[in-house]
């Protein structure tokens, strides 16, 4: 390696020209560090929905995400399933799914969300699909092209 070579690989490595390449590895090392600090704090002040708000009888009542046991698309609105209820709200399925944990919700079909504490169980279906049995007996489709996103959720392969 030429001289010149050297004193550039020396720099790309975080060597300074003055022989203080320690302080440089320090500095980088040191900076890394708050890049992953502002990273997690970024993450943590992600927030997602935790009341929805669903207008009923000319009332807006707040609904709870933790009460959610499904939800269905219906043209641009989606029916929030909470136990023996459902709830009508004019938004769009993908833009709700945004707006739900991730760690608590999972989208199984272009037209379903489930909450993935209320899956019961999965049987094999036809061409790779799924029925999801929630425990409340609620049977859905987890199509082929959602399964990953199921398989992420739970951490087992189908």
């Amino acid at each position: 390696m030429k001289t010149g070579e050297a004193h550039l690989a020396g720099r790309a490595a975080g060597e300074r020209p003055n022989g203080a390449g320690e302080a440089g590895r320090a500095d980088l090392m040191l900076l890394s560090l708050r890049l992953i600090a502002l990273l997690e704090e970024s993450r943590e002040r992600t927030r997602y929905a935790e009341r929805l708000a669903v207008k009923s009888g000319g009332r807006v009542l707040l609904l709870p995400t933790a009460e959610i046991d499904w939800v269905a698309a219906e043209g641009n609105y989606v029916r929030l399933h909470a136990g023996k209820r459902s709830h009508l709200v004019r938004e769009a399925i993908g833009s709700l799914d945004g707006r739900l944990d991730p760690r608590a919700f999972v989208r199984i079909h272009r037209s379903a969300i489930v909450r993935l504490e209320r899956i019961r169980e999965l049987q094999p279906w036809s061409h790779g699909e799924y029925r999801v049995i929630l425990q409340d007996g609620t049977q859905l489709t987890l199509s082929r092209s959602y399964r990953d996103r199921l398989q992420a959720a739970i951490g087992n392969s189908l």
